[in-house]
């Protein structure tokens, strides 16, 4: 069995080259059972991508951030959302489970990323901080 290759950038700018050619690592309920066919993995963990703040008109929460944090924090985090993080794993995997790594792992049956697409969500994509409604993404 190959070794597995494992970084942990302390930049955003190194973690983007590094993911050219190794698979991101969040929280790795998605890729853990993937572990044998993995060459490369990016560990995100170091690179502050957890923050969760309110603004003026919006909710800004960072794709490193724990689906139980969600469950957990209450105000400024609506109900809902709450509720459908409850519902997506059980309350291991959402201790694991990254909010970025569960949206590009949904596979449509999904309650979190159902509440999402109906809050009209918009992700920003580095590099350049582009802006995407999570509909098109």
């Amino acid at each position: 069995m190959e070794s597995l290759e494992y970084h942990r950038p302390k930049t955003i700018d190194e973690a983007l080259a590094l993911v050219q050619h190794g698979y991101p690592l969040g929280g790795g309920t998605f890729l853990t059972p993937r572990r044998l066919r993995l060459g490369s993995v990016v560990d995100l963990q170091d690179l502050d991508l957890d923050g969760l703040r309110a603004e003026a008109d919006h909710l800004v929460l960072g794709g490193g951030l724990r689906l139980q944090t969600l469950v957990e924090v209450g105000d400024p985090i609506p109900p809902a959302l709450a509720d459908a993080c409850r519902l997506e794993a059980a309350l291991n995997l959402r201790n694991m489970a990254t909010l970025a790594g569960m949206v590009v792992a949904a596979d449509g049956r999904s309650p979190t990323t159902t509440v999402l697409l109906a809050a009209g969500v918009v992700a920003i994509l580095e590099p350049g901080a582009e802006k995407v409604a999570l509909d098109d993404l």
